[in-house]
């Protein structure tokens, strides 16, 4: 199952932002629904790396000294209040993965109407 847009917001909604830490580049955030672990995760960040990690499996990249720098970029054709992923990019600054062996390869399998309607979106502009 994909995770759109829509669907994150809903699945959000009602968690409460934790920060534990917040020293320079150093954080520990914590995401989740007051006494509820349902779609829980964290963000983790030390000079070079963010770390999310919880019901979305652990996920660690690598790019910049500060990874919130990486992750707020901007682009030109993101809508206003559209989120924006690169996920062939994403995928070349990842440096570990686990998803508990519940999907250990997801990280790279092709999404293949996805890349299709891509291309034909390419080709309109």
């Amino acid at each position: 199952m994909t995770c759109d847009q829509q669907r994150f917001e809903r699945d959000v909604a009602n968690h409460v932002m934790t920060i534990h830490r917040d020293d320079g580049v150093d954080r520990h955030i914590t995401f989740k629904k007051p006494g509820d672990s349902s779609y829980w995760f964290e963000i983790l960040t030390w000079p070079g790396a963010l770390c999310i990690r919880g019901d979305c499996g652990t996920y660690v990249f690598s790019r910049l000294n500060d990874m919130f720098d990486f992750f707020r970029a901007k682009y030109e054709r993101v809508k206003e209040g559209e989120l924006f992923i690169n996920p062939s990019y994403w995928l070349e600054k990842m440096v570990a993965s686990d998803s508990s062996g519940r999907h250990p390869s997801a990280v790279e399998e092709l999404d293949e109407k996805a890349f299709k309607a891509r291309v034909h979106e390419e080709i309109e502009e």
